[in-house]
């Protein structure tokens, strides 16, 4: 039943240039609550060094900052 709505409002929504998106896709971040200090410094750390060569940040993403 909600699948046959959803693909109705999206049929009527979609030549207005909008799109159904669900609520986890709406949220540009997620606040994690770690257990102690350590936990969280020793997490950034560690994804920090993962990432080190693959960051990068477009005008877009940004602009969402910025504002």
């Amino acid at each position: 039943m909600k699948s046959l709505l959803k693909k109705k409002i999206s049929k009527v929504i979609r030549p207005f240039g909008y799109h159904l998106v669900s609520d986890k896709h709406e949220e540009d971040y997620y606040l994690y609550e770690y257990d102690s200090y350590e936990e969280y410094r020793d997490t950034q750390i560690f994804h920090n060094k993962r990432k080190i060569d693959t960051v990068f940040a477009d005008e877009t993403t940004l602009k969402k900052f910025l504002k």
